[in-house]
């Protein structure tokens, strides 16, 4: 399979995170398939954004060296980083700069039930249960169980549900960035409702029910525009 990738990384200044974030990719994730990898990098600090550059090799690099002072915050990086994806190449990898995989991914895999189902918006990847709500439940797919179909094309399984579109790890189509990140507080509330528009969207969970997690969350949200 060429590659069908972008790796879209969003930081904002967290360098041990973002070591084993990337790191973590790098060991799980067929590098092949990465075509493009572009890094929205939200920190104002200037060293954090000169270690990038010298530690990384991303193809693009957005930072606050070639804009404005003044911090894009969530919904603004990642408004900033749909920029930059190359409109040939039909994937992206979103990541943030504090997850860690847990086992080997098949991209390839997830890649062709995206094509076969052009009807989801996003095959995302399931983290450990992080607020209260979900510790009690004991996970995300656990607060609202009933609201997940149990699919398979054969050798692969995933969950659909129309709940929420999710920037943790997950791999999307180049259609939701047609469709624009809102800004603002509550901007991804607000971009799965303009998802949802279509009837027949649904969005997705790599794996079984029973799975466990994917990758696990080893940061603290922060910052503004969620």
């Amino acid at each position: 399979m060429k590659p069908q990738l972008t790796l879209l990384a969003i930081t904002d200044g967290r360098r041990d995170c973002l070591i084993r974030t990337l790191q973590s990719f790098e060991e799980s994730v067929d590098q092949t398939t990465v075509a493009h990898r572009l890094i929205v990098n939200d920190s104002l600090d200037q060293d954090y954004g000169q270690w990038i550059d010298y530690t990384y090799n991303f193809d693009e690099h957005i930072s606050h060296r070639t804009y404005d002072r003044s911090k894009w915050g969530f919904a603004g990086a990642i408004k900033m980083g749909w920029q930059y994806v190359p409109e040939d190449i039909p994937y992206v990898f979103h990541l943030e700069d504090d997850f860690t995989f847990n086992r080997f991914l098949d991209v390839h895999a997830m890649i062709a039930v995206l094509e076969q189902r052009p009807y989801l918006r996003q095959m995302a990847l399931r983290r450990q249960a992080w607020n209260d709500l979900e510790q009690e439940a004991g996970g995300i797919v656990e607060c609202h169980p009933h609201e997940y179909a149990d699919m398979t094309d054969g050798p692969n399984q995933w969950l659909e549900h129309r709940l929420f579109f999710t920037t943790n790890p997950s791999i999307y189509p180049q259609y939701p960035m047609h469709v624009g990140w809102p800004s603002g507080s509550g901007s991804e509330a607000a971009f799965t409702q303009l998802l949802l528009q279509d009837p027949a969207a649904r969005f997705g969970y790599w794996g079984s029910r029973d799975l466990e997690p994917w990758v696990t969350h080893i940061g603290q949200r922060s910052g503004t525009g969620y």
